[in-house]
């Protein structure tokens, strides 16, 4: 499981933080050291998926050979596929 949280472990939009992750890429921080981060990943734990959750029990550094995703990566057809059932 990997959701997208701000600095309250709140689920936020993923797009919030892949845009982050890229302007962070493209613009080092000139003085090194940590840059202030409001989006984060977060992987494991409990709580939900959907915006304004809040998650706990996980962490921010994913586990090594583990597998993480994320409910736009998962793929599939979920709960919003309905057959005609013919």
């Amino acid at each position: 499981m990997k959701r997208c949280v701000d600095e309250h472990n709140t689920v936020v939009d993923d797009s919030l933080c892949n845009a982050q992750q890229q302007q962070q890429q493209q613009r080092p921080n000139p003085a090194g050291g940590f840059y202030p981060v409001p989006f984060r990943w977060y992987y494991g734990g409990w709580g939900g998926f959907g915006r304004g959750s809040t998650v706990g029990g996980g962490g921010f550094v994913p586990s090594p050979g583990h597998s993480y995703a994320s409910p736009t990566t998962r793929g599939g057809f979920g709960s919003s596929f309905h057959g005609s059932g013919e």
